[in-house]
């Protein structure tokens, strides 16, 4: 049985980017109660990409992504992809010494990470992420000063 179904391959960035010039203010993404438009989902990605060029992440740079399905997942998913940084989904249910030992026996490339912090929340301006806070906040709560 034949199809004469065309499939496209593109990076799904690409396919972002796409969606948020062509059709702005559809729906991209609805996770439970919270959606996003593709413009929306799309300026996002952006900041979530700015605020990780500021903390150092790097094109193939690897950004592990510990997070249950969200918007803030797809955020940064998308995000670090944008940045062309490699996304690695952890299993939402790791501990942070599992991160750790995940890290060094399956990724060798990884720069194996001496703290582990989970975040819930970007400290936000009125249009950008406040990177000196963020880099502020994770040296005090890790204590890195």
């Amino acid at each position: 049985m034949s199809s004469s179904i065309e499939f496209e391959t593109s990076p799904f960035t690409k396919a972002l980017l796409r969606g948020s010039a062509n059709h702005t203010d559809r729906d991209c993404v609805v996770v439970s109660n919270d959606r996003a438009t593709y413009g929306e989902l799309a300026t996002r990605a952006r900041l979530v990409g700015r605020a990780l060029i500021a903390l150092g992440i790097h094109r193939v740079d690897r950004v592990g992504i510990l997070m249950s399905n969200s918007l803030d997942f797809i955020e940064i998913l998308f995000g670090s992809s944008l940045i062309s940084a490699i996304p690695v989904l952890y299993n939402a249910r790791f501990k942070a010494r599992e991160i750790i030992d995940f890290c060094q026996g399956e990724i060798a490339s990884f720069k194996i990470p001496r703290h582990v912090l989970l975040v819930k929340d970007w400290p936000m301006g009125a249009t950008k992420i406040l990177k000196y806070e963020l880099r502020d906040r994770i040296n005090a709560e890790l204590n890195l000063d």
